[in-house]
Parts: structure tokens; sequence; C-alpha cells
């Protein structure tokens, strides 16, 4: 299987595993971590490798719940190099909210998010602490959740 990068900015980077001719891919988004970083491989990438599936991996650089403006572009590429594929979406916590939010964006026609993290935006779920200084440092530029 071969790995390219579709998207690399500052804060994200979109991997696509290439394992075959099928016309279907799987769009994974990171997770939230402790440590998040750029580099290795993206939620799920051995799993899908291992079993020979083709997959398009979102990791982030920080714990933005996939907010600043470089998402429009990194979903473009995701979208560009799976045209005429069937999406579908993968994530959980953090990327289950990204599986869910970015949905019609990306074209999914299906998805798995797992424990999805509803929001973490202070307006909308006041009752959520787990991640107040993720929060404090984010602009729900592209939170939708709460309309689809």
């Amino acid at each position: 299987p071969e790995v390219t990068i579709l998207h690399r900015g500052p804060r994200y980077i979109v991997r696509h595993l290439r394992c075959n001719d099928d016309p279907w891919v799987c769009v994974s988004f990171e997770y939230w971590k402790p440590e998040p970083t750029l580099e290795g491989e993206f939620s799920g990438e051995g799993f899908f490798r291992h079993r020979g599936l083709n997959a398009i991996g979102f990791m982030a650089a920080t714990n933005d719940w996939f907010q600043d403006d470089e998402i429009v572009d990194a979903i473009g590429a995701a979208r560009h190099a799976s045209e005429g594929c069937t999406r579908i979406g993968y994530g959980g916590s953090m990327g289950g909210f990204a599986t869910i939010n970015f949905y019609h964006d990306l074209g999914l026609s299906g998805g798995i998010a797992i424990i999805p993290q509803f929001s973490i935006d202070q307006a909308r779920a006041p009752y959520e602490t787990r991640w107040r200084g993720e929060a404090a440092a984010i602009t729900f530029t592209h939170d939708k959740i709460d309309r689809i």
C-alpha cells in the first residue's frame, strides 16, 4: 500500500492510504490526543492497512475540533482525491464529532461515529468541562453539528 499526502498545512495533514482500486474509501478523523501531532499514522491507519482497505486520514496539530479555516482546504483535497468513490466516515470522540460535522462537506454516504463529542463550545454545552482549555482557544467557525 502507498501513502500520499493530500494536504499539509500548519494545522492539519491529510494522508491517503491507497491499498487497492476499489471505488470506496474510509475517511478517518483523529481523536483527542494528549500530545497531538501531524507525524505518524492517522487514526485507524494500521487497521486499514492490515486489511487492505483504502482510507483517508485527517490529523490535527492541536485538539481544535477541526475548526481552523484550514479545514476547508483539507476537506477539498480529500474530496478531490476520492472523486467518484463512495466515502464512509469514521471517528471517535473529537473524530466522531468531525465525522458528523463534516458529513455533507465530504459527501459521505455513511459513517461510524464512536462516542462522538457533540460539542465542547461552552455556549452550546456549558456542562462539558473536560476540555475547557481547548474550548477557550477555539473559534467555532465550522461547527454546525447542531444543524445536521
